[in-house]
């Protein structure tokens, strides 16, 4: 029969479990930012794309133009529009990513919140053991 655990033991080993628990779910809170940063990082290559592309056919569109006023007026036209794509993508994105940073910061406020209440824990075991032993 094995010698009976005790409760500053149990605790220990209690401890011991979440805090494994919690660094893996700081691992993998790492990981899911790091897959994040990789979205946002691909869609601002994207965008860069498409930016530079329509920068190319507007660019391609204003040399092929001819000297009536009308027609000139039209392309200024369509390159307004594209403008007004390109900041509308920009806003949208850019709320994308504050909401990113808004969970990623709420996650990291969660985590150190549990991070502190196993610290707590762990000082209230210490407490015990101290007082224990005195």
């Amino acid at each position: 029969m094995p010698p009976k655990q005790s409760p500053i033991d149990s605790l220990a080993e209690a401890t011991n479990a979440k805090l494994g628990r919690l660094e893996e779910a700081v691992i993998s809170l790492a990981e899911s930012m790091k897959a994040q940063a990789e979205v946002i990082k691909t869609q601002d290559t994207q965008t860069r794309a498409t930016i530079e592309q329509q920068g190319q056919t507007t660019q391609t569109s204003i040399d092929r133009l001819s000297g009536e006023m009308r027609t000139f007026l039209e392309a200024l036209n369509r390159l307004e529009r594209g403008i007004g794509r390109m900041v509308n993508t920009w806003e949208s994105q850019n709320r994308f990513l504050q909401e990113v940073v808004q969970r990623q910061n709420q996650s990291t406020e969660r985590l150190q919140a549990l991070a502190d209440q196993q610290m707590q824990m762990l000082n209230k075991a210490l407490d015990a053991m101290v007082f224990s032993k005195n």
